[in-house]
């Protein structure tokens, strides 16, 4: 059988499958008892493809073991706890030169106090970048709020006597 065959037919299984309303774990067992069929048969495509999935799934379960390893629970003063990732893109840099040569997800535990403050430094700004956001969408809706017959934010801002080109985040409440 040709890879084109091969994928003809896990076509005709997924279609048939869904057309049944079967559920995908139950399309995928026929799946793999096709190829595992095939590979009892000798056929050389169904061993290539078996050790794809193999290399596939040992892919899928190193992934989940790394983010595992770089998550961490929080746990508030009020005892929520949220489960969060405790890696992020670092700039990775060139030994000699220290010119940026790409990105690399790197957890905290990892890095050392230096990259601690600059990774700290960078999510501030970026807390303060959202805070800005959030602050104008608070003037946008208090707009809304004073026109509640315009459809859009821009009509409200606009009937607020604004330019859409501005907005000055030290108005409280977005007043005019």
């Amino acid at each position: 059988m040709s890879e084109h065959a091969y994928w003809t037919r896990v076509r005709e299984l997924v279609d048939d499958g869904h057309a049944a309303g079967r559920p995908k774990h139950e399309v995928s067992a026929d799946i793999i008892h096709f190829v595992e069929a095939a590979a009892d048969d000798g056929d050389h495509w169904a061993h290539e493809t078996l050790a794809r999935w193999a290399a596939a799934g040992a892919d899928a379960d190193y992934t989940r073991s790394f983010k595992d390893l770089n998550t961490v629970t929080y746990i508030r003063a009020n005892g929520r706890r949220t489960r969060r990732t405790v890696a992020y893109s670092r700039p990775q840099r060139e030994k000699s030169s220290g010119v940026i040569i790409g990105r690399q997800m790197q957890a905290w535990w990892g890095m050392s106090r230096p990259a601690i403050k600059e990774l700290r430094r960078e999510m501030f700004a970026q807390r303060q970048a959202i805070d800005d956001v959030v602050d104008a969408l608070d003037q946008l809706l208090a707009a809304m709020d004073r026109h509640p017959r315009c459809a859009t934010a821009r009509e409200a801002w606009e009937a607020d006597g604004h330019s859409i080109t501005e907005i000055d985040l030290a108005l409280e409440g977005g007043a005019a």
